[in-house]
């Protein structure tokens, strides 16, 4: 897929502070509430957030940090059960927030290509030239390729053939 049918990151350092503070008020309550209330649930809104603001890229290293810490404030909590328990659980946390990073990520790729499939271009009626969002005016098929994985192979319909070249062929006697 081309980069322009990708979404554009929406956030700016507002929404890195925020789902930042978000984890870690959700770290903090984990420590405050202690080991017998779970609150790894609650990792899921930040995920989200990340996701939907600055893409996959940016979550990954996040689920990454959020399991880290809540595996380690596992293991100092139970330190009565076995280190395995403690590292399975994490990987199934991490696999979990990982799941849902690139399920947000899809639909997100998925609704704006379907805004793309959707809008109406503003076509020249004599020339087929399409007008972007700056009022320039391009060609159909450079604007297109740019926009899409589209490709253009050229060729003749069998009328605009006959118009183009029919009365030549005629005078030459190829026909």
């Amino acid at each position: 897929m081309t980069e322009s049918l990708r979404p554009a990151p929406r956030g700016g350092v507002f929404l890195y502070a925020a789902w930042l503070f978000l984890s870690l008020a959700i770290l903090a309550l984990d420590i405050v509430t202690g080991p017998l209330i779970a609150f790894p649930v609650l990792f899921v809104v930040p995920v989200i957030l990340a996701t939907w603001s600055h893409g996959v890229r940016w979550t990954l290293p996040l689920v990454v940090a959020l399991t880290l810490a809540r595996s380690w404030l596992d293991v100092h909590w139970e330190s009565d059960g076995p280190p395995s328990i403690h590292i399975l659980n994490g990987i199934i946390r991490g696999v979990v927030l990982c799941l849902m990073a690139m399920l947000v990520d899809w639909i997100l790729r998925q609704r704006h290509q379907i805004q793309v499939l959707q809008g109406i271009l503003p076509t020249c009626a004599v020339c087929k030239r399409i007008r972007d969002e700056a009022g320039e005016w391009h060609q159909m098929e450079s604007y297109i390729s740019r926009r899409s994985e589209a490709r253009f192979s050229h060729g003749f319909c069998p009328e605009c053939f006959e118009k183009q070249y029919g009365e030549d062929l005629t005078r030459m006697g190829l026909r």
